[in-house]
């Protein structure tokens, strides 16, 4: 009677309000709705964002100061001495609350060094083969730009990691095709950064067996920046090798000519590389200067670089940066190959391509062990304790991490 009544009540109200009716009913339930999201996400998660890829790969916030006993005490309850953290932020932090693993891949720029990437997705593929309660939890840096609705460029190689996961597994034709997946299940509307994109492309030529690496080594021999502009700021050149800083030179303005700078890179920079234009403010009349701040970065490896001829043009499309570059700005790269190839001191020189080969010719390989037993859970299995962690540079240190469990 009563719904009755409000349909007769509708129905005799001019359309206006009717119209007006409707909008508050609409805004209501959203209203609703969202209080209901807002109480489940502060009282039943524990304030932390866990979003699922697939139901064992998940994505998460960086685990600052503030969020980290909330993200160790819903991982703890939720997937109990059954997940594995890969921390692609490129820096650590405590993990004493965590039950699992810690695995800290040192990142090449805004990507995980190649081969590393390879072993990386291969590795975890087998291990949650194992049991169907084993996860994966994945995060990026600690953003700024990320607010609570979205996540922000910092956890870009996130997307770039499943992305190359869900292609590695047959759920996707191309890793770009698997990124577009991630990036609407991360709920990230912006594109990753061109670096990577460009280990997507790598990437796929990886795992299809067209490249070797270690057929074509070769070492950055030149940079050339064109048009990259005149500011009344202090610049610098950098090439990063991971955590190592292999060659850094003070950048001067374009040339009145020509525009362009170039300079000849002295030591032995070769692999994956992340080549840097800082900026910081100059110096004043009191001596004070300012903080060294990333203008922009490209990743590549110099393989790839090899393979296109020695030389490679890299347009603003395909340089990482935050502002707007100058327009027709260009960075190029120039390598030299290495006579006969370097030494393989650590076995790793074919690693790519052994592990590609071993997964696909023995599907059950195990590339590593979590735990020594999976048999039934004890109680103690469910008590916090300190996680392992180990710092990865190499592919095989990947086996060596879990070695040490």
């Amino acid at each position: 009677r009563a719904a009755n009544h409000q349909l007769i009540i509708c129905r005799t109200m001019p359309s206006s309000f009717r119209d007006a009716f409707s909008a508050v009913k609409v805004a209501a339930k959203d209203a609703a709705e969202a209080l209901q999201k807002e109480w489940q996400f502060t009282f039943e998660d524990y304030s932390c964002r866990l979003s699922l890829v697939r139901p064992n790969l998940i994505a998460t916030d960086f685990p600052s100061r503030p969020r980290q006993h909330w993200l160790a005490a819903r991982l703890n309850r939720d997937h109990p001495g059954s997940y594995l953290v890969i921390n692609l932020s490129g820096c650590v932090y405590d993990t004493f609350e965590l039950q699992g693993p810690v695995m800290d891949i040192m990142m090449s720029g805004c990507v995980l060094p190649l081969e590393v990437l390879l072993r990386l997705v291969v590795s975890v593929h087998h291990w949650l083969a194992r049991q169907a309660r084993n996860v994966v939890v994945v995060h990026g840096a600690d953003d700024p730009a990320g607010t609570a609705a979205s996540y922000g460029p910092g956890s870009f190689p996130v997307v770039l990691f499943f992305a190359c996961y869900l292609s590695w597994v047959g759920k996707a034709d191309h890793p770009k095709e698997a990124m577009l997946e991630v990036s609407r299940r991360m709920g990230i509307s912006k594109t990753i950064w061109p670096s990577q994109l460009r280990y997507l492309s790598y990437f796929e030529l990886l795992q299809r067996g067209n490249l070797d690496l270690w057929s074509h080594p070769a070492r950055l021999a030149r940079v050339v920046l064109v048009h990259m502009g005149s500011q009344k700021r202090d610049r610098a050149l950098e090439v990063w090798k991971q955590e190592h800083l292999l060659f850094r030179t003070n950048v001067s303005e374009d040339d009145d000519v020509c525009h362009t700078s170039a300079f000849r890179i002295t030591s032995s920079a070769e692999g994956d590389l992340s080549l840097r234009l800082v900026t910081r403010q100059a110096e004043v009349e009191d001596g004070a200067v300012g903080d060294w701040e990333l203008e922009l970065q490209v990743c590549f490896h110099t393989s790839l670089i090899a393979l296109a001829g020695g030389f490679t043009r890299f347009p603003s499309t395909e340089i990482d940066h935050a502002a707007e570059l100058p327009e027709g700005c260009t960075l190029d790269v120039f390598v030299e190959r290495l006579n006969g190839g370097q030494e393989d001191a650590d076995g790793s020189g074919s690693a790519a391509a052994a592990v590609a080969e071993r997964s696909k010719q023995s599907p059950d390989a195990q590339f590593f062990d979590l735990s020594a037993d999976d048999g039934v859970e004890t109680q103690d299995a469910r008590a916090p304790r300190e996680s392992s962690r180990l710092s990865v540079f190499a592919p095989d240190d990947i086996d060596a991490f879990f070695d040490e469990l």
